[in-house]
């Protein structure tokens, strides 16, 4: 998570920092000695990190639908989620268009996951900014 904070752009937003420390993680251990221990060690963080990055996409499509269905429910438009999540979460300063790609059936776009809790929080309580 550090290296996420510090790493410039959008790339601390969607949760790549973890894979930028995947990588250093498997740089030093190619730099041991033994090739057998380096191999198995890495596929081995190689399939968890495959299975947590599945988990966590279905976790934020199902959260994602929650929030479309909550927004179709209340009325809400895209500019008014997209005002929801920045008053919810400074870092959220996604456009309309990024928004729209988080609807598609097949999303394209996926925002913080703190940004669409707080979008889906504030609907809930009835917030709007």
């Amino acid at each position: 998570m550090l290296l996420g904070m510090i790493l410039p752009g959008r790339f601390r937003d969607t949760g790549n920092a973890d894979l930028a420390i995947l990588t250093l993680s498997l740089s030093i251990l190619f730099a041991s000695a033994d090739p057998a221990w380096v191999f198995g060690s890495s596929v081995i963080i190689s399939l968890c990190f495959v299975i947590w990055t599945a988990w966590t996409r279905r976790q934020m499509q199902r959260l994602l639908v929650q929030m479309w269905q909550l927004a179709d429910q209340y009325g809400y438009a895209v500019g008014q989620i997209q005002q929801l999540a920045i008053a919810t979460n400074k870092l959220a300063d996604y456009s309309k268009a990024d928004w729209l790609l988080t609807r598609a059936k097949h999303t394209q776009f996926y925002p913080n996951s703190k940004a669409v809790r707080g979008v889906l929080d504030a609907m809930q309580v009835g917030r709007m900014a």
